[in-house]
Parts: structure tokens; C-alpha cells; sequence
């Protein structure tokens, strides 16, 4: 069933670590603070940006429990819950629940390769132990392997009404179109950064993005002007966007993984020491560290 709180600019928020690899939940707080004061329109946690499957089931509780007590209720918070254990999946899931979060989003089953079928049998055997709380899908086949189909997602939509969105992280805007017909049913979300314009033009509820996690302001004008109807504008932002993700990595040459690591330091760069990244993801050659400073002053000279 659509909800209506579940709209606009989403950061995907990273999360913050010590120099030892262990939650920072002081600059945790600097970080929802940071997010919060820019307007963002809500905070998806643990996920991709966030490093969120790397974690154990009792680091995500206290890292849930200190984001939403810093929320206070100002903006919906979506906890990415996935494990590769369905038990352990549940367990997470109830500590969202317990913890006060908004809703749930959950991946495909991942790493072995499955049918319609079987993931459709997945999600609803959770959908019916949690009828009463909300769930995202969050479609990434990249990383899952394992794909949502609009046969699978309509099936799931048409059964259960606590399905109430999609983040949708595929590479490819005819694939975001081929949920469109479900928009009035559910939220639509596009989570891969150069299509966000185009999503939202063909019906897009919001953005759920990581680079947003770090410099919120072009995504949130973007989508303001195109709420205005400014399309221009909102272009314009768009092709900042771009041109700031093609620049990155021309000059850095990252390899798989590396992104992560940048994006933490850009963010301390913007004064939130948030640490390194949970192994196995890789750092980046010392030597760039004044490169990754060029890149993100010049960027934010034009925010």
C-alpha cells in the first residue's frame, strides 16, 4: 500500500567507524545532525553505502537504536534488514520493529541464483509473520545475483498491502520503467545516481541515493525544482551530479569496492570523521588522499 511519508531525497547513509573498524556513534550523531539540518526527507541505513550486510546482528542493533533516538521522529527511517540466514533476517527485522524504525527493506536472497518461485516465496513467507509493518524491496542484482522481476513484484503487491516500496539500484531506466504500472500501489524509488532525473520524470516517488549521504544539496535542489516544475533547474543538478561522479573516477581510477572509502573521506573533508570501511573493502593508495581533497573542495565551491 503507498505511503505518502515515503517520498523525496533518501540519503543512504554511511556508517561511521572508528579508526579500530568499530561503530562511531558520536560522529553517528554529527552525521544524522548533518542530514537532518541540510532537509533531507528521510535516512535508508545499513544498506549498500552503509556497509550493512558486513555487520554483526548486535552492531546494527545499537547502530539502529542510535540513529532513530537521533531522529526523534523528524523523518521516516528505512533499516535495511537482510541476512543470509532467514532466521537471522527475522531476528533484525524485530529489532527494527522494536527500535522503532519505519520500515524494513529487504534484498532478493543472495549469492545462490533462484527462480521467480523461490525469492516470491521468500519475501512472502516474511510479509505474512510481519503483516502489520512496512517493507521495501531493494532490487540490486549487481551485488544480489538474484533479480526483481515486474511479474514477481506485482504478484507480492496484489497479496500483500505491508509491501509498500521499491529501491531500485539496476543500471538501467528501462528496467525502472517496467514497474511504472505499479507506482499507484507502492512507492518507486530510484536508487542509481546519473538516472535520478530521468526516474523522476517518468514517476519516480524519490531518490534513494549514497552520494546523497555526503552532499545532500544537488540531489535536494534537483528534486525541489522538479516538484516546481523548473526542469531546467533540476536538469542542471542532474548534470552536476554527473559530471562531479565522472570526474571522481577519471582522476582516482577506483577499482571495484573503492568508492566506499572515498565517500568516507569526503565526508570527513565535510567535518564528520566517519572513520574507514569494514574489511574486506579496500582503502585507497595514500598518494590520493590530495587528489580525493581536490576533488571534493572543487565540488563543494559549487554547491
Amino acid at each position: 500500500m503507498k505511503e505518502d511519508r515515503f517520498r523525496g531525497v533518501i540519503p543512504a547513509m554511511m556508517t561511521p567507524l572508528t579508526d579500530e573498524g568499530k561503530l562511531n556513534l558520536g560522529a553517528t550523531e554529527k552525521l544524522v545532525g548533518f542530514l537532518l539540518d541540510k532537509g533531507v526527507n528521510g535516512l535508508f541505513i545499513l544498506g549498500t553505502f552503509g556497509e550493512g550486510v558486513l555487520f554483526s546482528l548486535e552492531e546494527r542493533r545499537r547502530f539502529v537504536e542510535k540513529v532513530i533516538g537521533c531522529v526523534k521522529g523528524k523523518v521516516p527511517v528505512i533499516v535495511l534488514a537482510s541476512h543470509m540466514e532467514m532466521e537471522k533476517t527475522k531476528k533484525m527485522i524485530r529489532i527494527c520493529q522494536d527500535s522503532g524504525a519505519d520500515a524494513v527493506a529487504l534484498l532478493p536472497p543472495f549469492y545462490y541464483p533462484l527462480s521467480d518461485k523461490a525469492i516470491e516465496e521468500y519475501f512472502r513467507k516474511i510479509f505474512k509473520e510481519f503483516e502489520n509493518f512496512p517493507f521495501f524491496i531493494y532490487n540490486i542484482p549487481q551485488c544480489t545475483i538474484n533479480e526483481i522481476s515486474f511479474a514477481l513484484l506485482r504478484n507480492l503487491t496484489e497479496e500483500f498491502s505491508n509491501l509498500v516500496g521499491l529501491k531500485h539500484s539496476k543500471p538501467s531506466l528501462l528496467d525502472f520503467q517496467s514497474f511504472l504500472p505499479l507506482r499507484d500501489k507502492i512507492s518507486l524509488f530510484i536508487g542509481e545516481d546519473s538516472l535520478d532525473y530521468s526516474a523522476l520524470l517518468l514517476g519516480a516517488e524519490g531518490i534513494i541515493s549514497g552520494p546523497s549521504g555526503i552532499f545532500p544539496e544537488p540531489y535536494l535542489r534537483m528534486y525541489q525544482a522538479f516538484v516546481n516544475k523548473d526542469y531546467e533547474e533540476a536538469r542542471r543538478q542532474q548534470m552536476l551530479i554527473n559530471d562531479f561522479l565522472r570526474k571522481v573516477q577519471e582522476e582516482l581510477s577506483l577499482q571495484k569496492g573503492e568508492m566506499f572509502y572515498f565517500y568516507k573521506k569526503a565526508l570527513r573533508i565535510r567535518g564528520i570523521e566517519a572513520g574507514g570501511v569494514k574489511e574486506p573493502l579496500p582503502t585507497l593508495e595514500f598518494s590520493k588522499e590530495g587528489t580525493i581533497a581536490h576533488l571534493v573542495e572543487e565540488f563543494l565551491k559549487l554547491l
